[in-house]
């Protein structure tokens, strides 16, 4: 428990792991885990490698602890010398999904003009990406990572997809993750790369198929009735976050990763995870089947906010429950058809209506409709801050015949 920064709200994470989705733009966990102090967390952006290729690769070493230190940095946390892990996913899966979108960047780049942007982020060579997030700098962020894990897989490692790739790519390889190296660390701003330049660019379909076949392999969903039946499980409606149908198609592998991590990390003891809210809302339906928590961040904060509202007022999670219950019932009596028309509405105690459409009429409770239009609003203050708990609205009131 704790206070959020810069406020007097209190937070508290009561159960025992909490899934909190975020939008990578405006997130509200680095918030709550400075309030908190929680070490035992994971989070989207930590991803699992190969302890074997971490130990036999320098640069994948190196690039792994750069991505975490900014990590911490960027949350404004600081970090341990026995820093326990934050993986939230596997790093094949991830980088499975990012490949085809990355290709799609180089295609807009390629084609050049107003198609050269990833949203409203210019991708033409050595444009400025500057220092907030965006899309396109996590895609070039991204398939660096791919190159250099792929790299890592170098020396007497043998029979593997990516020692493959990088037997048959090392140069191109090599002059990539140093030209991309070079340009995501750019003063003062990064840039994105001129992929023209790069050999390796027509060789990324190739390195592509080779993650996504090792993802399914990791994840166990070679057989095509295994990847149908999880997809198939997920939680319908997700907005959609990827620039082409093949990365929101492979986008069920970062699920199904995500949804293993979340799982190990409930049996080790992690107190919260952290995801995308897209990943959240498909996995949501998984995540109630175990018992798992899991909502947007800013409905985590409101909660917090509604439930210290709750305690400086002396309301009871049973007092809460019961007067929601009986808002829900509540409805105009009779229902309003034609303007002109009178109701009565129930009041709770402690609580008021607020009325647009529809005027006060003679008798407690009672309304007249004044509008083709009615909206009417429950109103319950607690502590001093008033609370929509009922809501009902009516549209298209025809006039009374005369």
């Amino acid at each position: 428990m704790g206070m959020l920064p810069g406020t007097t709200d209190w937070v508290r994470l009561d159960a025992p792991m909490t899934v909190l989705g975020e939008d990578h733009g405006d997130p509200q966990a680095p918030a709550i885990l400075q309030a908190t102090r929680i070490r035992n967390y994971r989070y989207e952006g930590y991803t699992h490698h190969s302890k074997t290729r971490q130990d036999n690769s320098p640069a994948l070493r190196a690039r792994i602890a750069a991505g975490e230190a900014a990590m911490h940095t960027r949350m404004g946390l600081a970090q341990s010398a026995d820093e326990p892990t934050h993986d939230a996913e596997h790093a094949l899966a991830k980088y499975a999904r990012v490949l085809p979108d990355v290709q799609e960047l180089i295609a807009r780049q390629g084609r050049g003009g107003a198609a050269a942007a990833v949203g409203d982020v210019s991708v033409t060579a050595g444009a400025a990406l500057g220092g907030a997030y965006s899309l396109a700098k996590a895609l070039l962020g991204g398939l660096l990572n791919a190159l250099v894990y792929a790299q890592s897989y170098g020396g007497k490692f043998f029979g593997h997809r990516l020692k493959t790739f990088y037997t048959e790519n090392r140069a191109a390889v090599d002059a990539a993750i140093v030209q991309l190296s070079a340009d995501l660390s750019a003063h003062p701003s990064p840039l994105v790369t001129d992929f023209a330049a790069l050999a390796v660019t027509p060789r990324l379909p190739a390195l592509a198929e080779a993650y996504e076949a090792l993802a399914q392999d990791k994840l166990g969903m070679t057989k095509p009735a295994t990847r149908e039946a999880f997809k198939q499980s997920l939680g319908p409606g997700a907005p959609k976050v990827a620039l082409t149908d093949a990365a929101e198609e492979l986008d069920f592998l970062r699920d199904k990763s995500m949804f293993d991590t979340i799982k190990q990390a409930a049996r080790a003891g992690d107190r919260l995870f952290v995801i995308g809210d897209a990943h959240r809302h498909k996995l949501q339906p998984l995540l109630d089947a175990e018992g798992i928590v899991a909502m947007r961040d800013d409905a985590f904060i409101d909660q917090q906010k509604r439930l210290n509202r709750d305690a400086g007022g002396g309301v009871t999670a049973d007092a809460r429950e019961q007067l929601i219950t009986t808002a829900g019932k509540i409805n105009p009596k009779p229902r309003p058809t034609v303007i002109g028309a009178t109701f009565t509405l129930e009041t709770p105690p402690g609580c008021q209506w607020v009325v647009t459409g529809a005027t006060a009429a003679d008798g407690a409770g009672s309304y007249t409709t004044t509008s083709p239009n009615v909206t009417l609003k429950l109103i319950w203050t607690v502590s001093g801050i008033p609370e929509t708990v009922r809501e009902i609205s009516y549209t298209n009131l025809r006039r009374r015949e005369p």
